[in-house]
């Protein structure tokens, strides 16, 4: 898609999208959007959606941008599952020392419109630690401490991605502050067809024992934990878009995927651009699906000491005609405002041909415009030079 009619459908078409601070040269939100919107601008998720309403923040195991059609989904259960133990000692903290804050900064809401948590650091006279890993508690943490209970939304990103919050009520109407009565087994199923919108692929470490049996691995990231769950994501109803079972024989894997796998690709047709696919993207967060399907190894240095990183810190694979043919790393200084990529690397084998390599330019280009740099730095990127 193109434009802000393209950044719609796809958020519609996707559901959600995980959210990651780390900025080199845009966010992962803004990568995920910018290889499949090619004039997406960083940033316009945060300009466009939240101006339209049609997108809230929640935890879908980590923090997303999740689009607003699910927010009953979500807001139903928000308390039950989220308000862990590190949540739960601030707020005891806060009503035995402090009991009228939580009050206090509603009532900054109430009277100021929609805020950043920055104007709580002044809320009354006590000091409540100026770091939440030393201290464990700080005012500024209070907005979200009250979105946890349902009683704040948040409305948007400041220029320095900060949230915004205001009250609920004045973000969503009162059918979608009821709580619904679907029973856990139907919410923990809606949140797995939501999961595979994004995911076509589910995989919850299911493989196939040497009696033929199903078994699910208890992964910290898994989806499904249970043979029941299981069985019950794919069982048949009235519905005809119940996903099914594939057995990857080269991994031994089971993948749950859409019924119509096979029709959709045989729908995929290829254009003539290069994209640069973000670390979190489905097109590559399951690693070991990736080098199967690619014949690619990727991992995410981020968390890598320095010395011990093999290619660099926030490299992205490059994607053209269903190949991947490297990985760039780009960086943006605010002080100078030049778009370089530091680390380029080309897979072995590879040679660029014209279209490749004028595909390569043309990505560069888009990025420039994507992140509104003043300048680029290319001489790391050797089939330009």
């Amino acid at each position: 898609g193109h434009g802000t009619k393209g950044l719609k459908s796809v958020f519609k078409d996707q559901g959600f999208i995980q959210i990651d601070p780390l900025d080199p040269a845009g966010r992962y939100h803004d990568f995920f959007l910018f290889a499949r919107i090619p004039d997406y601008k960083k940033g316009d998720l945060e300009r466009v959606l939240y101006s339209e309403g049609l997108v809230f923040e929640d935890f879908f195991q980590m923090m997303c941008f999740i689009h607003r059609d699910y927010f009953q989904l979500f807001y139903t259960r928000r308390r039950e599952e989220y308000l862990h133990k590190y949540y739960q000692k601030q707020i005891k903290y806060i009503k035995e020392h402090h009991p009228t804050f939580f009050t206090d900064a509603l009532e900054i809401l109430r009277e100021q419109g929609a805020q950043t948590s920055a104007i709580l650091k002044n809320l009354g006279d006590a000091a409540l630690g100026k770091s939440r890993w030393k201290e464990g508690i700080f005012k500024t943490n209070i907005f979200e401490l009250l979105y946890h209970f349902g009683k704040t939304a948040i409305v948007g990103r400041d220029k320095n991605f900060n949230k915004i919050y205001d009250l609920i009520e004045r973000k969503y109407l009162e059918g979608e502050l009821t709580s619904t009565l679907a029973s856990e087994k139907t919410l923990h199923r809606e949140k797995l067809k939501l999961h595979q919108k994004s995911f076509p692929v589910v995989d919850s470490r299911i493989s196939v024992t040497k009696t033929g049996k199903l078994k699910i691995s208890k992964a910290r990231d898994s989806k499904l934990r249970t043979s029941e769950q299981l069985e019950e994501f794919i069982s048949p109803d009235d519905k005809s878009d119940n996903p099914i079972l594939v057995h990857f024989e080269k991994n031994n894997r089971i993948y749950i995927v859409s019924s119509q796998w096979k029709h959709l690709i045989e729908k995929v047709q290829f254009d003539n651009e290069m994209r640069a696919i973000g670390p979190l993207d489905p097109v590559i967060r399951d690693r070991d699906l990736t080098e199967q399907v690619f014949n690619f190894k990727y991992r995410w240095e981020i968390y890598t000491p320095e010395k011990q990183r093999r290619w660099g810190y926030y490299l992205l694979p490059l994607l053209y005609k269903g190949k991947i043919l490297g990985r760039i790393e780009p960086t943006l200084k605010v002080k100078d405002n030049i778009l370089r990529f530091v680390n380029f690397y080309s897979e072995p084998g590879i040679k660029w041909s014209k279209p490749m390599t004028k595909a390569l330019e043309r990505l560069i280009f888009r990025w420039k415009t994507m992140v509104n740099a003043s300048d680029m730095d290319l001489v790391n990127i050797t089939p330009l030079r």
